[in-house]
């Protein structure tokens, strides 16, 4: 309900705004890599593999100039994981686990070449599922993203395909320190409908 309350905000606000400055889109992205790292690790340290994940996100533009926007708006993540607790092969355990966040990202996006763009910037995370106790703490905090693409304008729409990555929690917000971060990269498709 949140999200679409949010979604309506977005629409009602953009009338009074000038045309062709603000865009409203979805976006679907099949996450196809993930770890969850340490800056500093030791051998014994248990592993941690990506299994599959996906996003869904409602997304804000807003035209800064002819090659930049600014990029926002609410995306719900959903990653699956393995846990290996041992490098031996005959003292190997495993756990799965799932990692659900609610993301906000604040983005830059730069287009050159036409059709071709980049964009990053920052995004806040929030997990919105407790963590397994045979998973990694809780990824609520402040992480960083950067994706390449392309896009195509059709009328009123732009349709856009990119491959990104993102750190989820560089800064928690509660704790001082934190021993996992998790790193995801994938594909995303969408588009954007110019308002």
């Amino acid at each position: 309900m949140k999200r679409f309350l949010l979604f309506i905000a977005i629409i009602f606000a953009s009338q009074f705004s000038k045309a062709q400055k603000h865009s409203i889109g979805l976006s679907y992205n099949h996450l196809f890599d993930g770890t969850a790292t340490k800056f500093s690790s030791s051998y014994f340290d248990p592993s941690y593999f990506h299994q599959k994940g996906c996003q869904f996100g409602v997304n804000y533009s807003y035209k800064i100039s002819t090659n930049f926007k600014l990029i926002s708006g609410l995306q719900t993540q959903t990653n699956w994981m393995e846990k290996k607790d041992s490098d031996f092969e005959d003292n190997l355990q495993k756990w799965n686990f799932k990692i659900e966040t609610m993301n906000i990202p604040i983005l830059l996006h730069y287009k050159f070449l036409k059709y071709l763009f980049t964009e990053g910037g920052l995004i806040l995370n929030w997990q919105t599922n407790e963590p397994n106790e045979n998973g990694i703490e809780k990824q609520t905090g402040l992480g960083i993203s950067y994706a390449v693409g392309a896009q195509y304008d059709i009328k009123k729409f732009k349709f856009f395909v990119k491959a990104h990555s993102q750190i989820q929690t560089v800064i928690p917000f509660k704790k001082k320190y934190q021993t996992y971060r998790l790193i995801a990269s994938g594909i995303s498709a969408g588009f954007f409908y110019h308002l």
